[in-house]
């Protein structure tokens, strides 16, 4: 794949991981850090041994785990919520909270499985 190829898919790429969420560089000079970016997406995020999903909780992970600029974190939730990669995790999230409202609505302690008079 010669330069421009790369260059050329990392740029769908790009667009297909960040939704939208932050835009493409204007222009992308193949000698410079643009162009440098445009090809770790054909060569990273362009892999297909891993899903988009799975490359970003890797990414999210990360972030999270070394404390990093929380915009960062932001432009990837955004862009994954967007994408609907994190769409069975935000599910179970919301169920969870859901079934322990419904448990703390009917007396159940969550702690002991006993019901509690109300």
């Amino acid at each position: 794949m010669t330069e421009e190829e790369m260059i050329a898919r990392g740029k769908e790429i790009f667009e297909e991981c960040y939704g939208g969420v932050i835009p493409l560089p204007e222009e992308i000079d193949p000698k410079g850090y643009s162009g440098l970016s445009m090809k770790m997406f054909n060569d990273v995020w362009g892999d297909g041994r891993l899903s988009f999903r799975e490359k970003r909780l890797v990414v999210l992970g990360a972030l999270a785990g070394l404390g990093a600029d929380p915009s960062l974190f932001e432009i990837h939730a955004k862009s994954a919520l967007g994408n609907g990669e994190l769409r069975t995790v935000v599910d179970g999230v919301l169920a969870t909270f859901h079934q322990a409202r419904r448990c703390s609505l009917v007396g159940l302690d969550t702690k002991t499985g006993q019901i509690q008079p109300t």
